[in-house]
């Protein structure tokens, strides 16, 4: 289940709320991604950031560290929702709501991804560190996701492609992926 429109971000926030486990509601299906919620009012909430809960709640799970470079997250974080930087505006929107005395700009909100970014990389390295149910890929390189794909066949998912899809992938990013 891809993102749905923030609705796994979204749903994980309420269930956590009213003490529920995370996936309440939406737990159909076998892979969860993009678990974050950015509402046009600037509230944003990232689901992802729950993986220990999930881990807690959900004994067996395995989890699947995305990563690639830097720079090319943030730029496509600059795209998302269109080049109209609508997805940048919501976020932008919600930490002015949670700084009120200060202008946030685009350079606020890049500086809160490359921070969250790195704090979230250490955070999984640090409470995967020891468990054998984190798988990592780096989406830019077909060899990082070809290995992934052997491993999920490892423990007994069925794929019918050798390579991962391209949900959200603009098409650019489909051509050079394919080559």
């Amino acid at each position: 289940m891809h993102c749905k429109g923030g609705r796994i971000a979204e749903t994980m926030l309420k269930n956590l709320r009213i003490s529920q486990p995370l996936l309440t509601g939406i737990d159909t299906a076998n892979i969860y991604s993009d678990m974050e919620y950015v509402h046009k009012n600037g509230e944003f909430f990232y689901g992802h950031r729950l993986f220990p809960i999930l881990d807690l709640q959900y004994p067996g799970s395995l989890f699947i560290f995305n990563t690639r470079n830097l720079e090319s997250w943030i730029k496509s974080q600059l795209t998302h929702n269109g080049k109209n930087g609508l997805y940048v505006r919501r976020v932008r929107k919600g930490l002015s709501a949670l700084n009120p005395d200060r202008t946030i700009s685009n350079e606020d909100v890049i500086e809160m991804w490359r921070k969250t970014w790195h704090q979230h990389e250490e955070e999984v390295n640090k409470y995967f560190s020891g468990k054998s149910n984190l798988l990592r890929v780096n989406i830019e390189d077909q060899d990082s996701k070809r290995l992934l794909i052997h491993a999920l066949k490892q423990h007994g998912y069925q794929l019918t492609s050798d390579d991962l899809p391209y949900v959200g992938a603009t098409p650019q990013k489909r051509k050079t992926s394919n080559s």
